[in-house]
């Protein structure tokens, strides 16, 4: 595709999306959800809290910090064919992948203890 023809192209694409904000932009719906969306943040801002003391709040446990992420647990598959037993806390085993491949991902699926 020549330059010009990606220039026009992005340009047909452009119009088409400022008639898409102009049509969210008329919607009840978006004004409405714009009013509470700065409201909330209006009210987060007078009690000096952010999105995250919020979500503890509501969530009742401790919302892990960014980038940071808890253990997962051990899973126990168990292959009903051989009676081989896959202790994992990933599904990115190597056991696990043959077994999708030989015998289907619902059937290993069903294995898991």
């Amino acid at each position: 595709m020549s330059l010009i023809t990606t220039y026009y192209s992005k340009l047909d694409r452009l119009a088409v999306l400022k008639l898409e904000i102009a049509e969210l932009e008329s919607s009840a719906e978006l004004e409405t959800e714009l009013a509470f969306l700065g409201a909330l943040e209006e009210l987060l801002s007078d009690h000096n809290k952010t999105a995250r003391d919020v979500a503890k709040i509501f969530a009742g446990e401790v919302v892990l910090p960014a980038g940071k992420r808890a253990k997962r647990s051990a899973s126990t598959w168990t292959n009903p064919n051989t009676g081989e037993r896959v202790v994992t806390a990933g599904g990115n085993h190597k056991t696990l992948k043959n077994w999708r491949e030989q015998y289907g991902k619902e059937a290993v699926a069903s294995w898991k203890a």
